[in-house]
């Protein structure tokens, strides 16, 4: 079965379109509001946050949250790997019901999603944007990350039913230890840690717009959950086929994380895959073409240690905004697998977007 999330009070849809009708998106309004804050003192234990109440209000698109590390004094600190992204860990947002629909994920995992599910157009990499500032020597920094529930913005499409405060979805996060921020912590202050939380929402249109043209007053779909989850594998050195747990929806993106032994992000992936579908081969790449059609479609180089599998790309080449024709289709018995020869052990971790279409749509597995 696929995985609904529970809206909010969702109205119900039209069931019949009569003469003219203002899309969704030209009916409603976006709008951006702060409705918390987070301040602690980084530490070198972790310290959980949340669960956290989203405000309510129209049609929630994605939760922003902006993390800003300062205070940090005495210079000579020098960021790990997957920093800034991994001072909060275990990021999710639930539904109504509880049930997670991004996460929990690592703060580097929910950064990938961000960049490779193609949720900003134009530059996909948050690192070049305004809100983002690299770890200084003092350990300070900046980001911003989003917890994405819409699909695209072009229609509104996943967005979710918000419009009550009996029922809310919930973030909740841990705030890492500074040994996992830092490789080296700054010599004098640790920084102290505050996220501000933002709810961006399409508002709730009217029935009728100027004219007394009727409105649609809900997304496209209503009801449709993407997902974002992960699943890790051990591996080890020499031929190995690894198969893919998460089926059952429609399958937007797969990317992968090698990791080793110290948990460290390596390219130890085999250098030629064989990808199958249901005991058929359907793609032989090799990790160097793969990592040209990241290039090529997000203008962003893979990052060490991971592999970008879009089903997005369909519009004009450029992921996001698609128009859905890429996505695979899967059912719980589906089999995806790769194989290959991997040079050395580790653990691979499996982050998965699929999507849970509300209505009438093709599930079926094939190649």
């Amino acid at each position: 079965m696929p995985l609904i999330a529970s809206p909010a009070e969702a109205p119900s849809a039209p069931t019949e379109a009569v003469g003219p009708m203002n899309s969704f998106v030209r009916a409603s309004q976006e709008t951006l509001l702060s409705f918390d804050q987070v301040s602690k003192a980084l530490d070198v234990s972790a310290v959980p946050v949340g669960p956290l109440s989203v405000t309510s209000g129209g049609f929630l698109r994605n939760v922003v949250l902006v993390v800003t590390a300062s205070g940090g004094t005495g210079g000579s600190a020098v960021a790990a790997a997957d920093s800034p992204f991994n001072v909060i860990d275990n990021v999710m947002i639930s539904d109504t019901n509880g049930r997670p629909i991004v996460g929990p994920l690592s703060g580097y995992e929910l950064f990938l999603a961000n960049v490779f599910g193609a949720y900003k157009v134009g530059d996909y990499d948050l690192r070049n944007y305004p809100s983002f500032s690299a770890p200084d020597a003092d350990g300070n920094f900046k980001f911003a990350v989003s917890l994405p529930l819409e699909i695209t913005p072009k229609n509104g499409m996943g967005s979710l039913a918000n419009l009550t405060s009996a029922a809310t979805y919930k973030v909740s996060w841990t705030q890492s230890p500074s040994t996992v921020v830092y490789d080296t912590s700054p010599a004098g202050s640790l920084p102290t840690i505050t996220v501000e939380l933002f709810v961006d929402i399409w508002s709730q249109p009217p029935p009728t717009g100027p004219g007394g043209i009727r409105n649609a007053t809900v997304p496209p779909h209503l009801g449709t959950t993407q997902f974002w989850s992960v699943e890790s594998h051990p591996v080890n050195a020499g031929e190995q086929n690894i198969r893919f747990t998460r089926m059952g929806n429609l399958i937007r993106n797969h990317i992968l994380i090698f990791r080793d032994s110290s948990g460290d992000r390596v390219d130890a992936f085999p250098p030629t895959w064989r990808i199958g579908w249901d005991n058929k081969i359907v793609s032989t790449p090799t990790k160097v073409l793969m990592d040209d059609q990241v290039k090529s479609r997000f203008d962003v180089l893979a990052p060490t240690g991971t592999v970008v599998m879009d089903h997005t790309h369909d519009a004009d080449g450029r992921p996001g905004n698609e128009d859905r024709n890429g996505w695979l289709p899967t059912v719980p018995g589906t089999k995806f697998e790769i194989t290959g020869a991997w040079p050395s052990p580790g653990t691979l971790y499996i982050l998965t977007n699929d999507v849970a279409v509300q209505g009438s749509v093709r599930l079926a597995s094939g190649g």
